[in-house]
């Protein structure tokens, strides 16, 4: 049975150990620089910078979804964008990462949004595949990061 749970602050420590799990996975742990307590604090309701929807199948952690609402000036409106998606490996393959996407479906349309946007790796062809089969189109687009505190 899969249940999806809003995190709160107090989920810090189980969220941080998932994050770790998607950076290992996608061998980038060096690039980790949160921690708990950051976790905590942008997770306090006061804050609001993100919202995280943790995944539980029969009871155990499973994974989650990151995600923030976002403006477009070019749309005049307001959509949903997903920063991570990661399910631990051994559940994979249950219907956890579909049971997420729906929330976040269900919550943009509780909020009148009508759209989602994230990324995904080019080389990540099960996640496309995945996303492709929910409906979602994929875009082709070049992301830029520029590191402004060096």
């Amino acid at each position: 049975m899969i249940q999806i749970k809003n995190a709160k602050p107090e989920d810090s420590e189980v969220l941080f150990k998932l994050i770790k799990g998607l950076a290992m996975h996608h061998h980038q742990l060096q690039n980790l620089k949160t921690n708990p307590d950051m976790l905590a604090k942008a997770l306090d309701d006061n804050n609001n910078k993100f919202e995280v929807l943790l995944a539980y199948y029969q009871n155990e952690i499973a994974g989650y979804l990151s995600y923030y609402n976002n403006y477009s000036i070019w749309l005049g409106k307001n959509y949903l964008y997903v920063d991570d998606v990661f399910i631990l490996e051994k559940f994979r393959s249950k219907k956890i990462g579909k049971a997420l996407m729906n929330r976040i479906k269900e919550i943009g349309k509780h909020l009148e949004i009508d759209s989602i946007r994230w990324e995904v790796e080019v080389d990540n062809t099960r996640a496309i595949k995945f996303y492709t089969n929910l409906g979602a189109d994929l875009y082709n687009k070049g992301i830029f990061k520029w590191n402004i505190s060096k």
